[in-house]
């Protein structure tokens, strides 16, 4: 699964955010990422069964799920709980936020 990954350019465009840019994986186990509207960043990533986990300088490691890896598409997903008294009634509440993401080449 990891040479699908290595060596493509990907561009992802999210509609509902507007959000367009390129994430290049290299074979070395760096990456290159270009946003539209943002800095570019680059960083380095590993690939363990379907965990794929992208490390940027100075920000925390993020880890997707690969939900669809071919030679055309990535599919990457990454799920966050949390817990807390949002409106402070004695009942905790939990937030699941989700972020998938498409890539294509």
């Amino acid at each position: 699964m990891s040479s699908e990954i290595a060596e493509a350019s990907w561009a992802e465009i999210l509609t509902e955010t507007d959000m367009e840019g390129i994430v290049e994986f290299k074979d070395e186990g760096l990456f290159s990422a270009a946003w539209v509207g943002d800095d570019p960043e680059s960083g380095t990533w590993t690939l363990d069964g379907n965990k794929l986990t992208i490390n940027v300088e100075g920000e925390d490691a993020m880890t997707f799920d690969v939900i669809t890896l071919s030679e055309t598409q990535l599919v990457i997903k990454q799920t966050e709980t949390e817990s807390e008294d949002m409106d402070q009634d004695g009942t905790v509440e939990t937030i699941e936020m989700i972020l998938q993401m498409t890539f294509t080449k």
